[in-house]
């Protein structure tokens, strides 16, 4: 299965020390570095936001295009795993057009396996022709032009378990979590500081379960 992911230089070291990490090793990754960097800081809503999210959507369609007939991962980077995640992915797709992660109330942008076929593609043209302040409030906009569902909570991020913003303090993931996405989280840093903690957190309650 292909893997499609894109990010700008302030998010090469989540890419690289984070992402392709824990990476397991089951996809063909088709990674686009996007070096002309519209938003500077690489942080939510600020100037430049849009244009970023914009080019997102691009990849979407392109990659619908490219694997027409078959299935692709779409990740942020800001997304580490634990574990294989492959046939997971597929067993919780199903018979669907698009299984996107769940945060809170809607479907997720940043982490989704997707069908490749006349209705995603419809999907993220519209996405493209009429986007509007982000990928994922455009995304949500047309998902129920597809036959969509959400991925279980293995698929893992903050705001399934909290409706502010994370800025410190302990994060209850579930049990038998496969990926961990830093959203909800303000800034590189930040998304960093929360990446290292659930991976910390993770490993020290694997130790003790061995130890038990």
């Amino acid at each position: 299965m292909r893997l499609y992911t894109t990010f700008t230089p302030s998010h090469r070291s989540m890419y690289t020390d984070h992402f392709l990490d824990t990476l397991p090793d089951e996809f063909e990754i088709h990674a686009v570095e996007d070096d002309d960097q519209p938003c500077p800081t690489g942080t939510f809503y600020e100037a430049g936001w849009a244009e970023t999210c914009l080019r997102k959507v691009d990849l979407f369609l392109r990659a619908c295009r490219e694997c027409m007939g078959g299935t692709f991962f779409y990740s942020d980077v800001d997304v580490q795993f634990f574990g294989p995640i492959r046939d997971r992915l597929l067993l919780e797709l199903g018979g669907h057009d698009i299984a996107c992660q769940r945060d809170r109330d809607r479907h997720c942008s940043g982490l989704f396996v997707c069908r490749a076929n006349d209705s995603t593609q419809r999907m993220f043209e519209a996405m493209r022709a009429e986007f509007a302040d982000d990928d994922q409030t455009t995304l949500n906009r047309f998902i129920d032009r597809t036959n969509a569902t959400r991925l279980s909570d293995r698929f893992f991020n903050y705001g399934q378990i909290a409706s502010g913003r994370w800025t410190e303090g302990a994060i209850e993931t579930p049990a038998g979590m496969l990926a961990h996405h830093a959203n909800h989280v303000v800034g590189v840093p930040a998304k960093i500081r929360m990446m290292k903690q659930v991976r910390t957190d993770w490993e020290s309650s694997r130790r003790e379960s061995c130890e038990r």
